[in-house]
């Protein structure tokens, strides 16, 4: 078994499968940092935590959200289908062309698609970067 250690270990050590660590078995690591957020949410007492506490947690939850968005956004490039993204995630027409535009302005912009995977750069950050990139010609 592996262990993954959390920064912010509230339930304790969240232990997952080799199978997990296999790239063809992404989904079960998605299912398991989605119960993971879930049982956080339901555990959320932001009136308990110190101001500093609260603005450590949502930092952690902004970098989950970008970590999200990053999975979303490649996603919705293999789709390539605007209306579908758009059914999916409850989002515009217009945010869903964005993000399946954006996923596939990565595929030629590797710096930021990795930075935005590690959760260093939003969706509308790396969707700037990468239309600076394909103007510039790169």
């Amino acid at each position: 078994m592996f262990e993954i250690l959390r920064r912010s270990d509230r339930f304790g050590p969240k232990t997952l499968s080799p199978s997990c660590l296999n790239r063809g078995m992404a989904t079960t690591c998605v299912i398991a940092a989605v119960e993971v957020l879930e049982k956080s949410n339901a555990n959320l007492e932001p009136e308990a935590l110190s101001i500093g506490s609260a603005r450590r947690l949502m930092d952690e939850y902004v970098r989950a959200e970008k970590l999200a968005a990053y999975g979303r956004t490649m996603l919705a490039a293999r789709i390539n289908d605007p209306a579908a993204v758009a059914r999916v995630t409850g989002t515009s027409m217009g945010q869903a062309k964005k993000t399946v535009e954006t996923g596939i302005a990565l595929k030629d912009a590797p710096e930021v698609g990795d930075a935005m995977g590690r959760g260093e750069v939003s969706l509308d950050q790396a969707a700037e970067i990468a239309k600076a990139e394909q103007a510039r010609g790169r």
